[in-house]
């Protein structure tokens, strides 16, 4: 029997974005009253998911985002450097493959 935890998707991602957009972004070097926003793109809207939006956006553990993308064969990931970067329409196609009953 298994057991699944109900997740209100929506509070996740709004709670996960107001934590990123909580404290604006100074820069080094600058005039200290000049602060730079950061825009909020939501996730839904993003083409690249980083692995902890991944995780907030799919419900899904970060360290198995992590494991699937390094699999052979991945067609989700984008390497930027030794950073993982998710493709969010491959990774929603992925699941449903993966999933589809």
């Amino acid at each position: 029997m298994s057991t699944h935890t109900n997740i209100n998707m929506s509070t996740a991602v709004s709670n996960f974005a107001a934590d990123l957009n909580s404290e604006p972004i100074s820069f080094p070097n600058t005039d200290t009253s000049i602060k730079k926003s950061v825009l909020f793109v939501p996730l839904n809207e993003k083409w690249l998911l980083t692995i902890p939006e991944a995780a907030a956006y799919f419900g899904v553990g970060q360290n198995r985002i992590s494991e699937l993308a390094l699999q052979d064969g991945c067609k989700f990931v984008v390497f930027v450097g030794a950073k993982k970067l998710i493709k969010r329409k491959k990774f929603e196609e992925f699941l449903d493959e993966q999933y589809a009953i």
